[in-house]
């Protein structure tokens, strides 16, 4: 289900997010922006039992993007989306 689906179900109470064990965030680097998955993390601040967050994205690195603003990119969306990053690639490796 799309994002703007997932939200409006969890909003009108269709589904509890206590009732999911994973979320599945495909372009996860948008909740950094003002978009529904960013309101559906705000819904799991009152959750109890919230589901686990699997985010994916190749795009964070769209774009010029030194290794500190790399990193902050990083360190907010793990904030967002109460996650640790993993990445497949060591990060220094790309600033060369």
């Amino acid at each position: 289900m799309t994002c703007y689906v997932a939200l409006n179900v969890l909003k009108n109470g269709y589904l509890s997010l206590s009732d999911i064990n994973l979320l599945v965030f495909d372009e996860c680097h948008l909740a950094i922006l003002d978009h529904p998955y960013r309101e559906i993390m705000k819904l799991c601040e009152n959750c109890p039992s919230c589901p686990r967050i699997l985010g994916l994205t190749a795009s964070i690195l769209n774009g010029k993007c030194d290794p500190e603003e790399l990193e902050e990119k990083i360190q907010k969306l793990e904030k967002i989306l109460k996650s640790n990053a993993e990445t497949a690639t060591d990060l220094v490796v790309l600033d060369r």
